[in-house]
């Protein structure tokens, strides 16, 4: 049986979170009332383990 070794990268969740990015001069770019300071990317696949949660062999 082979031992595998959870990924490095996403720690075995197959998964990234998205990076959230914060600017208040972003406000004043905004003609409503609505007050967005902040930009969140979606989550993305490991791109180290391709979402299997374990470190690949080479």
């Amino acid at each position: 049986m082979d031992a595998k070794t959870i990924c490095p990268e996403c720690k075995g969740k197959t998964v990234i979170p998205g990076e959230t990015v914060c600017n208040m001069e972003w406000r004043a770019n905004k003609s409503d009332d609505v007050l967005e300071d902040c930009i969140s990317e979606p989550e993305k696949e490991c791109p180290s383990c391709h979402g299997t949660g374990f470190a690949l062999c080479a």
